[in-house]
């Protein structure tokens, strides 16, 4: 079977469960077991449907497709008029940092595209100018979906999916948009954790401290909780960045498609994280990674990584990669992505991340 011909399947299976306001059903965030609204599935699955439409010029996938936009442009979905709407939380915020606006400024800015809808990229610029850039940083604030404006986003997959969604944004006022992603990237160096590996941390680099109050006793009491906190998260940090590093990678690979990956580019940083990708150490490390997967679709966001950045053509290599995610992850009786997974209609959802990939002979 081709992928394309996988991709309208897949479709085919997701307008059997889109509703009448043109929703998709939320999932859990897979591992992270939030309460989600409709918000980031039917940003994914807008994608999908655009795909299945450009491939065969069937209009049920094109009214799918804009159903869904139609939802995210909603009220429902942007209750405020401000950020997208994505979970419902008493401990987190509703917007789901800048991660949560990245999927759906990827969405409605994609199908506004294929499908000539302007007023879709206007809505991603505007939702892009709602969040403060932090210009000494080089990093955006969250912004809550009533239009409150948080803390920077400490989150490295967060900032570098933003960056790459919003330069997606075409139209006629862009340029201040293009610009603002320049000095992202240009802040990339100072501001990523990398292991000696390759491998990208979870966290941007910080230099936070505990505050010095003039007793030196309670600061030494501080310093050693912190440190010893520290030694704790340490292996979880590094298990949840193995898990995420395709992911990284494929944020980055959009970037490269859209930005001219001239002097500004971090290339020792990029070469090293493409490295460890390549390495037994990751393939083996992210086996049994419940971030890998499970959740993050490695077996479509490296082969991305790799056309792109590598400019691989090595079929071979992208077809296997493909083929072990669909073989752990994929049922192919139902055309769903809901496989050794704990959170199915997520990560079906998540299927999107294909539609990117040129139109290989995959193995079943």
């Amino acid at each position: 079977m081709k992928l394309h011909q996988l991709i309208v399947k897949v479709a085919e299976t997701g307008i059997r469960s889109q509703s009448s306001d043109g929703s998709m059903i939320p999932g859990r965030n897979g591992p992270y077991n939030d309460i989600e609204t409709p918000v980031r599935n039917t940003s994914h699955w807008a994608i999908t449907f655009t795909k299945a439409f450009e491939l065969t010029l069937q209009e049920k996938f094109k009214t799918a497709a804009i159903g869904c936009t139609e939802y995210l442009s909603s009220k429902k979905a942007r209750p405020y008029g401000k950020t997208f709407w994505h979970r419902e939380s008493d401990s987190k915020d509703k917007c789901n940092g800048l991660i949560g606006q990245a999927w759906s400024i990827e969405a409605i800015t994609l199908v506004s595209d294929a499908l000539q809808i302007p007023e879709l990229s206007n809505l991603a610029t505007e939702i892009f100018h709602l969040h403060p850039f932090n210009e000494k940083r080089k990093l955006w604030h969250r912004v809550e979906i009533d239009g409150e404006i948080l803390t920077i986003d400490e989150t490295f997959n967060h900032q570098l999916w933003f960056a790459a969604a919003s330069s997606t944004i075409k139209g006629n006022n862009v340029t201040n948009i293009r610009n603002t992603i320049n000095i992202f990237i240009h802040g990339i160096e100072k501001n990523i954790i990398q292991y000696n590996s390759g491998l990208i941390g979870q966290s941007v680099k910080t230099t936070k401290r505990p505050p010095y109050d003039g007793n030196p006793i309670l600061f030494l009491k501080k310093t050693l909780s912190k440190i010893i906190e520290f030694k704790r998260k340490r292996d979880w940090i590094l298990y949840k960045s193995i898990g995420y590093h395709a992911f990284n990678l494929y944020g980055l690979a959009i970037l490269y498609t859209n930005i001219d990956p001239s002097n500004i580019w971090p290339r020792t940083i990029v070469s090293k994280a493409m490295g460890y990708a390549k390495s037994h150490e990751f393939s083996n490390q992210l086996e049994e990674n419940e971030f890998g997967f499970p959740y993050n679709p490695p077996g479509f966001e490296l082969p991305l990584a790799l056309i792109e950045i590598d400019k691989s053509t090595d079929t071979t290599e992208l077809t296997n990669l493909i083929s072990q995610q669909l073989s752990k992850c994929f049922d192919f009786d139902n055309y769903e992505m809901n496989k050794s997974t704990k959170d199915p209609i997520t990560h079906s959802a998540r299927f999107y991340e294909a539609t990117r990939l040129p139109n290989l002979t995959i193995n079943r």
